[in-house]
């Protein structure tokens, strides 16, 4: 990530910058210049704005001005010492510690002004519940603890199969390692949530950035990361109006009831197999052919007539 320094949006017409453009006989787009490649310098190479073994003439040399050192000395905005060159309260204006507060201000200033646009824009509480049913003005909308009511909603309107797989699968994301039994409430009432009370894409965002703050250092990490989830959405929550607090007073956990799975079918049992029948012997097999020519002569011994044989 590329470094930066500050510079206000002032300095285009600051005194001190009108005083060197005639000392040095140059624009003020020069001018401007060479003062970011002198802090710059600054801020690559120093933490408080002393550059070490820094002649006026290198410093020339690196901004391209001849008399730019002594130009910048007249006007307050460098020390010349024998064997460095120093930036005047160049922590104040740069430097990391002054960075973090200039990005925290400008941090909170935007925060301000988001806050100032959203409450010309925010719903009553009302309105919002009555988009979410598709109401208009004059229909009612329920109250009586369903998703999307003010009092959060009921055990009865709570799919809490698919809440419990929901929580699972933040805990397979959130923790690493064993989780600590009070957190799997917190993770199953969000999840129940979810499922109307708060608006759905919040819980996987937010899971996610639970699960990139896990990935910090052990000691910049969070501690419980249940609660972190719970204080994010928390945060978003009261953004708009809601109470997540109140919401998660408001349900109560069921026993679970797994959902039944469907019996294994049962193959139907094997034929058993038919009993062999053993082929009849021969003839031939069972008689010899003596006995075959007795069989075929009659009890005179002479052969039986052909019409005794059909």
């Amino acid at each position: 990530m590329a470094s930066w320094i500050k510079m206000q949006t002032n300095l285009w017409n600051a005194p001190q910058v009108v005083r060197l453009m005639s000392v040095l006989n140059a624009d003020k787009v020069c001018i401007i210049g060479g003062l970011f490649r002198t802090w710059s310098l600054g801020d690559e190479y120093t933490a408080n704005g002393r550059l070490a073994f820094y002649t006026p003439g290198v410093l020339d040399s690196e901004v391209g001005l001849p008399g730019w050192s002594a130009a910048l000395e007249a006007v307050g905005w460098l020390i010349i010492e024998p064997e460095a060159l120093v930036i005047p309260e160049f922590e104040q204006h740069n430097g990391q510690s002054a960075k973090r507060r200039a990005q925290e201000a400008r941090r909170k200033e935007t925060v301000r002004k988001t806050s100032a646009s959203d409450a010309g824009k925010k719903r009553t509480r009302s309105d919002k519940s009555r988009a979410s049913y598709g109401g208009s003005s004059d229909e009612e909308r329920p109250t009586n603890g369903s998703p999307g009511g003010e009092e959060g909603p009921s055990a009865e309107a709570i799919d809490w199969n698919r809440a419990h797989d929901t929580a699972r699968a933040i805990r397979s994301r959130i923790y690493p390692g064993d989780m600590p039994p009070d957190a799997g409430p917190v993770l199953l009432k969000l999840a129940a949530l979810s499922q109307g009370a708060l608006p759905g894409a919040w819980l996987p965002e937010f899971t996610e950035a639970t699960a990139e703050a896990m990935k910090r250092a052990p000691k910049k990490r969070p501690k419980h990361p249940a609660k972190y989830l719970r204080t994010c959405l928390a945060n978003r929550s009261k953004k708009d109006g809601i109470d997540l607090a109140v919401l998660l007073d408001s349900i109560e956990i069921p026993p679970h009831k797994p959902t039944p799975q469907p019996e294994p079918a049962v193959d139907p049992p094997a034929p058993s197999p038919r009993p062999s029948v053993p082929e009849p012997e021969p003839l031939g097999k069972l008689l010899g052919s003596a006995d075959i020519t007795e069989a075929m002569r009659g009890r005179n011994g002479q052969p039986e007539p052909a019409e005794a044989l059909a």
